[in-house]
């Protein structure tokens, strides 16, 4: 979701854009300019501005990586991962009734062993 505010003092935004199932674009003729297109409502399209070409490239990288297509892959990247490092692997169907983990809540408490063996 992005939301977006009047002002950049106004503490409380005034609407919001999901942006599941969006495209997000630079403009070719403008560095500092990107597009948030949605073929599924009527192609319906967003003109926004950053301050310089470096910024403009730094929102277009976040905006795409803020999908739940991106989100989940990384999920499923990381749970390889980890479970490639500890030599096991997470049920996807818990064996004990009253455990009710998905394997991505699963995988909470573990990305914190993931980072620190990426960083030593």
């Amino acid at each position: 979701m992005l939301f977006y505010y009047h002002n950049s003092h106004d503490t409380e935004p005034i609407g919001l854009i999901v942006l599941e199932g969006c495209s997000i674009n630079s403009c070719a003729t403008d560095n500092t300019t990107f597009t948030i297109t949605f073929t599924s409502d009527g192609s319906r399209t967003y003109h926004l501005c950053a301050e310089d070409g470096e910024g403009c490239t730094s929102w277009i990288n976040a905006l795409q990586r803020s999908s739940y297509g991106y989100l989940h892959a990384q999920v499923e990247r990381l749970h390889e991962q980890v479970c490639g490092k500890c030599h096991w692997h997470i049920s996807k169907a818990p064996e004990h009734p009253t455990l009710q983990l998905t394997p991505y809540s699963a995988l909470i408490p573990l990305l914190g062993l993931l980072l620190y063996h990426r960083h030593r």
